[in-house]
């Protein structure tokens, strides 16, 4: 877990899927003892942040972090569709729009 928290903060992971409220918390709880809460945060905005459902949604935003996509269905395979189908697209449009607030 501490080594996977770590990639998402520190370097080029593009997709990160939740699939329960309870992994949520185990990832920023995990990010704040490693001192990386913020870095994680910051990196957000740069990857997709996809949940299964409006339970897990609710925790990635009480948290601070965004949901780019959540399935009609809350089920692993509509998850996993939905990524494969819009998930290029918007890790495209969010890249896009951090660089033009990078060059702003």
């Amino acid at each position: 877990m501490r080594e996977a928290v770590s990639q998402l903060a520190t370097t080029g992971v593009d997709f990160v899927l939740f699939t329960s409220r309870r992994q949520v918390e185990h990832v920023m709880i995990t990010a704040s003892e490693l001192g990386l809460a913020s870095a994680l945060l910051d990196r957000a905005r740069r990857m997709v942040v996809a949940s299964i459902g409006p339970v897990c949604s609710e925790a990635l935003r009480r948290h601070g972090l965004p949901v780019d996509l959540e399935p009609e269905h809350p089920k692993m395979g509509h998850l996993i569709v939905a990524v494969a189908r819009r998930g290029p697209g918007l890790l495209k449009t969010k890249r896009a729009a951090h660089e033009c607030d990078l060059g702003a």
